[in-house]
């Protein structure tokens, strides 16, 4: 403080380097100097007047002054002064400081009303249920005895697709315990509505007659049905092959043979388990052209020098397929 005082102080001075007049009421009580008669005039001119000297901060602070009817030393005074000023600055800040915190009290009362207590137990929050998997919303049910009262051309659209759908359901439900009957899943085949249900039944049958029933709804069928090439997939697969018998098999391998080896294995099987299925597609490999440039060479050739053409035709000839 005393250095900033000091400071002050100084640019006080440097601001008013004049001396004051000797009738201010601040001017110095001390004595005036006595006056010096100059001296009479010589030859020589005398040169310039050297300039008054300014007292120095602890001269001008250690002269007495008057104030107010009051005198004493400058540097009370400007003591008295700077404490008034410090004083103003002090409380007017601190007003200041008392409105800030009474316009802010509440707010900062709602924010630790809002956090949890140090000593309150920290209950982590209740995790969310697991997503509801999207189903597809069950169908309402259908009035058919309406529809079916009304008249076909006062019949929408709605209404006949309805019917057919829930006409169609009521046949797969009707499918149920056709697995021991042959001839409800041929028939059941036969209708577009349930054909892909009887099929899948045929092909889970665990005994060698759903193989059986899938070989007969391909080779009846023409050739692009959907029943027939849908049964031909089912047949391609190992899950159903395997509970094939020897006899499909047999006629299985054969039609799927493209070289003559696998085809000359196929019939050594067909003479010892083939049945009469297998005699349509024997004409196939009677042919002796079909292959090479112009399709004119023999497909087949290892099957001219040997008789097992022969012995698979009398072999499965004899032989009657099961009855479906």
């Amino acid at each position: 403080m005393v250095d900033t005082l000091s400071e002050s102080l100084d640019a006080i001075v440097a601001r008013s380097p004049e001396p004051l007049p000797e009738h201010s009421s601040l001017a110095p009580t001390q004595p005036s100097p006595t006056t010096v008669e100059p001296s009479a005039p010589t030859s020589v001119m005398p040169g310039p007047a050297p300039a008054a000297e300014l007292p120095t901060l602890v001269e001008a602070l250690g002269q007495r002054v008057q104030v107010a009817g009051g005198a004493g030393p400058l540097w009370a005074f400007a003591l008295i002064a700077v404490a008034l000023a410090l004083g103003s600055m002090a409380l007017t800040s601190g007003s200041c400081s008392a409105l800030i915190a009474r316009s802010s009290a509440p707010a900062v009362r709602a924010t630790s009303a809002a956090l949890p207590s140090a000593s309150a137990a920290v209950v982590p929050p209740a995790p969310l249920p697991p997503p509801v998997a999207k189903s597809e919303a069950a169908p309402l049910p259908v009035d058919t005895a309406a529809i079916e009262a009304r008249t076909a051309r006062e019949r929408s659209v709605d209404d006949v697709l309805a019917l057919s759908a829930a006409r169609a359901d009521e046949k797969r439900r009707g499918l149920t315990g056709a697995e021991d009957d042959p001839a409800r899943l041929r028939a059941a085949a036969n209708d577009p509505d349930t054909m892909r249900d009887a099929l899948g039944a045929m092909a889970k049958l665990s005994s060698p007659l759903g193989p059986d029933l899938l070989y007969s709804t391909w080779t009846t069928r023409k050739k692009g049905d959907a029943a027939a090439v849908l049964a031909e997939a089912l047949l391609a697969s190992d899950e159903v092959r395997k509970r094939a018998s020897p006899a499909l098999l047999v006629a299985l391998d054969l039609r799927a043979a493209e070289s003559c080896d696998a085809a000359k294995e196929a019939l050594g099987r067909a003479a010892e388990h083939g049945d009469r299925r297998v005699t349509p597609l024997l004409g196939r490999f009677s042919q002796k052209r079909g292959c090479g440039d112009g399709k004119r060479d023999d497909c087949w050739p290892c099957l001219r020098d040997g008789d097992e053409l022969k012995t698979a035709a009398k072999a499965v000839g004899a032989r009657v397929p099961p009855k479906l």
